[in-house]
């Protein structure tokens, strides 16, 4: 007799047996859609990352091309004017002397963080024509240089015969400090722009170089001035590179790294060429280097075809982003290796590989659960009450000729056929009950449910529609009356280009204002529990959020403060983003609560480090918040200061953050100043937490 196969056998191995064929033709085309969709993103990504990274390196070099113009006209004019020479030229000895070694420079009292330092050459010929100009270039620094401070360090004017005026407050003593025989002739911010190497007399951008006095790594943007054919004077503005080499360096996508080179091969940035381009000074030439892989990167960017910003490498193994830089027209470069496009589409594959084979096995197990437990079992179950009901309880036997279990199964399904259909109609009717009292149940549970939910968001509206409302209206009614004036001034044909750039600079304010405010209540509903929980430094967290603030205390004249040592660094596991959000307010803060002071005024920012906990502590020369307010200061729109400078959502966003940070923001009132004080525990795994 033919031995029986149990039906449960055989499904499962044909299902798995399929099944694996069909992952695994299957897995061939997904790699090769996933490889071909990843790519096609990265280019897309690699283009929009490369347009915003120019743009936003471009901002100060044609910011100084428009200062240039500018002051080359006045320059022009004064040249043009033979009796302001002779005006000037009057005033030259009460402002330069000669010195020991011949030059002249400025007299002593000299403060050259509010006004021009000039250098002139010992045995130079001095005449009324060169003593107005040196006096008029003074001038013009100190008058323009402050303007012009916002984005650059210093404005100055050189002369092929080496004069120098320049205005420059972080390096004050410049001229003073010059040796009588340099020579800044032989300086490429000087030559670049001579007759020689540059006869178009059009603005140019020297390389990447450090400057010896002003110790800092800069370029510097160059505009020749002539009089009848003659070159007169050269206006130069340095822009420091500090912001920019360091975002290249720092800034980049994920496993690419940034290079930026001129277009005859003078190199600004590599990250792997930091050291030597200090040890060249900056002078780095990449035809001469050696280095065939950026030289074949170089070739290929100026060789793409036009129109085209991301291409692939001559080894094909990397994607090259590029854009220009506007202004010295450097070429900003991504190196994009296509290893992590091949290396995510090899992971999402073998991902879905995996995801498949554990889909099968578990399926299969399921799947052998649900036949042994609803087909093998029940069908032995049945075959011996069947052999029971054989032996006298029932006469009705039905022969059905099956070698399988199907087949012993219908053996007895005539004789069990009355007794089950009875059975089956009480339990479909007990089922139809209780399904019945589960929908009503059900039902009543989810309207429940909804009102729960409904009035959840009826008391957030509740608590937010008030502040909210206040906080749009007001600048809304300031645009409001914007455009009335405009109205109203294109009726009265009175509508000047300082009125309007005086009515165009309030609707901006104002709209960044109602951007800023929606922005916080984004912020503010925002609950962070998505965002991954990395390992960080604390002394790295401070030092980039104060960068971003720097500008604004120097303006507001408040001395920043922050004592950075290596060795007193702590590491803890946060959301980077969020604690620099958090620290960025409490500085911001801080110094609009002291900017009308009339002391000294001072942000401290320290680092408390203790056995079970660290604190970063931000102290300002406040005389502290009163209690009432501090009853208030972390609710959501509460705010002290004055109309249009705050949301009142910082603290409150600030205080949440710390609370999923399991840490807590609060005010040390035991110092005689304000201190308010971000404390974490160094106890707690945030990456479970998360």
């Amino acid at each position: 007799m033919k031995a029986k196969e149990h039906l449960a056998k055989r499904i499962l191995r044909s299902i798995s047996v399929r099944v694996t064929v069909i992952v695994f033709i299957s897995s061939i085309f997904s790699y090769i859609h996933f490889y071909s969709t990843i790519k096609k993103g990265s280019i897309q990504t690699l283009d929009k990352y490369v347009n915003e990274r120019t743009q936003l390196e471009s901002f100060l070099f044609t910011q100084a091309e428009e200062n240039h113009i500018y002051l080359k006209s006045l320059i022009t004019n004064f040249l043009e004017s033979n009796k302001n020479i002779q005006e000037n030229s009057l005033a030259f000895n009460n402002f330069f002397e000669q010195k020991e070694d011949k030059t002249y420079r400025n007299k002593i009292g000299f403060d050259g963080t509010k006004m021009a330092g000039v250098f002139i050459p010992p045995e130079y010929p001095l005449d009324k024509t060169r003593k107005g100009l040196v006096v008029y270039l003074k001038k013009l620094a100190e008058a323009t240089g402050p303007i012009f401070r916002s984005n650059f360090q210093d404005t100055y004017f050189t002369t092929p015969d080496n004069i120098m005026v320049i205005y420059w407050p972080e390096v004050p003593n410049w001229t003073l400090e010059m040796a009588s025989d340099f020579q800044m002739t032989d300086e490429e911010y000087v030559w670049i722009a001579d007759k020689l190497h540059n006869p178009q007399r059009k603005m140019v951008w020297t390389g990447l170089f450090y400057d010896k006095v002003g110790k800092t790594w800069m370029t510097s943007a160059e505009t020749p001035v002539y009089k009848n054919d003659k070159h007169v004077l050269t206006i130069g503005h340095d822009v420091m590179l500090s912001e920019l080499l360091d975002r290249a360096q720092n800034e980049s996508l994920p496993g690419a790294y940034n290079i930026i080179f001129r277009e005859d091969g003078r190199l600004i940035v590599h990250p792997q060429k930091i050291e030597e381009l200090k040890k060249s000074g900056g002078y780095f030439d990449i035809n001469k280097s050696g280095d065939e892989d950026l030289k074949n990167i170089k070739a290929a960017i100026l060789n793409a075809p036009k129109g085209q910003k991301v291409i692939e490498s001559e080894s094909g193994n990397e994607l090259l982003a590029f854009g220009k830089i506007k202004g010295p027209g450097w070429y900003f470069v991504t190196v994009y290796p296509k290893a992590l496009i091949t290396s995510t589409a090899l992971k999402s594959i073998i991902f879905v590989i995996i995801l498949a084979f554990l889909s099968l096995v578990l399926e299969v197990i399921l799947l052998w659960f649900v036949i042994k437990n609803e087909i093998s079992d029940p069908i032995k179950s049945l075959l011996n009450a069947a052999e029971r009901m054989k032996g006298g309880e029932f006469n009705t036997v039905v022969e059905v000729n099956r070698e399988d279990e199907l087949g012993s199964f219908a053996t007895t399904f005539n004789s069990m056929a009355k007794a089950i259909l009875e059975r089956d109609q009480e339990i479909h009717t007990y089922a139809e009950s209780l399904e019945k009292k589960v929908l009503e149940r059900t039902k009543e549970l989810d309207r429940q449910k909804c009102l729960a939910i409904e009035s959840a968001k009826m008391a957030s509206l509740g608590e937010m529609a008030g502040g909210i409302a206040h906080e749009i209206n007001n600048p809304l009614t300031i645009l409001s009356g914007s455009i009335a004036l405009i109205d109203k001034s294109v009726k009265n044909n009175s509508l000047s280009e300082d009125k309007i750039s005086m009515i165009s600079n309030t609707i901006n304010s104002t709209i960044q204002r109602i951007e800023s405010i929606i922005s916080g209540l984004r912020t503010f509903a925002r609950s962070g529990e998505q965002d991954n929980f990395q390992e960080e430094s604390a002394n790295q967290i401070v030092l980039e959020t104060l960068a971003l603030c720097r500008h604004k205390l120097k303006m507001l004249n408040i001395d920043l403060q922050f004592d950075y040592r290596e060795e007193k660094d702590v590491l803890f596991e946060c959301q980077r983003v969020q604690i620099s959000q958090v620290l960025l307010n409490l500085v911001s803060n801080a110094a609009d609560s002291i900017k009308e002071n009339s002391n000294k005024k001072w942000v401290k920012i320290s680092l408390l480090d203790q056995e079970d906990k660290f604190q970063l502590r931000v102290e300002d020369s406040g005389a502290g918040i009163p209690l009432k307010v501090q009853e208030k200061m972390f609710q959501p729109f509460f705010t002290t200061k004055d109309f249009g400078s705050g949301t009142g959502l910082g603290l409150s966003i600030s205080s949440g953050i710390m609370k999923h940070h399991s840490g807590q923001l609060f005010v040390d009132n035991d110092l005689k100043h304000t201190c308010i004080v971000m404390e974490f525990s160094k106890n707690v795994n945030l990456k479970q937490v998360s």
